[in-house]
């Protein structure tokens, strides 16, 4: 496409960090703890929602369960395992930032989850630095799919929608960029694709090396 972007803003867990698989091989422990079935398909609901979000579509998925106290007990397996073994990277995720931070092009992140568990991890592998500025699920009233975080963080970027590229691994993260007005750059992670999605997505990456040789073709350099 010949659609030229100032600023690049990118989801966090399933594109930079290999988080997602990670949560989804937590859920399957406690799962089989507490007996409950179907645990990957409620999970797929949940990738790119906040922890509200997360929360409402688990008591609907298991009514009669706690599944606050079950979703703690899950995230304190997750942050037991990245104590010991360190945050999963995406292969070629400091690549990139490298590669664009030096164009001169604005980075921004754009993750649904918590600003306090975002900025820990963004700071235990040294990329907290490279972003120009940070929009977490905490800090909006809407998650994806809808724009909010989108839009938040093009704005505090200063830039124009119709300007920025967002890099996502994930429906609803595809989709609330899609309605922000921004470029779509999808790297697939746990779910591929479907046509209903291929539709709002610009450019479908295999991974992050040919998301960066995608985005730096698409820099305005001029700016």
């Amino acid at each position: 496409m010949k659609k030229k972007i100032r600023a690049v803003v990118f989801d966090m867990d399933g594109v930079l960090f290999d988080t997602e698989n990670l949560c989804m091989n937590s859920w399957r422990v406690i799962a089989e703890r507490h007996g409950l079935e179907g645990i990957d398909e409620v999970n797929y609901r949940c990738i790119g929602r906040t922890v509200e979000d997360t929360r409402r579509i688990l008591y609907e998925a298991y009514p009669g369960k706690d599944m606050a106290a079950i979703h703690d007990e899950r995230r304190a397996y997750e942050r037991k395992i990245i104590a010991e073994e360190g945050v999963p990277l995406k292969p070629g995720a400091e690549d990139i930032l490298k590669a664009l931070k030096a164009t001169g092009v604005l980075i921004g992140l754009a993750s649904s989850t918590r600003q306090v568990t975002v900025e820990t991890e963004l700071k235990s592998v040294g990329f907290y630095d490279y972003f120009d500025n940070i929009v977490c699920g905490d800090m909006i009233e809407r998650s994806k799919p809808h724009p909010d975080i989108y839009l938040a963080a093009c704005e505090r970027l200063g830039i124009a929608p119709a300007d920025a590229a967002a890099v996502e691994d994930s429906f609803n993260g595809i989709r609330s960029a899609k309605a922000a007005g921004m470029v779509t750059v999808m790297v697939p992670d746990i779910i591929q694709p479907d046509g209903e999605i291929l539709k709002s997505v610009d450019c479908l990456c295999k991974d992050l090396a040919e998301a960066t040789e995608t985005l730096l073709g698409l820099i305005d350099m001029e700016g």
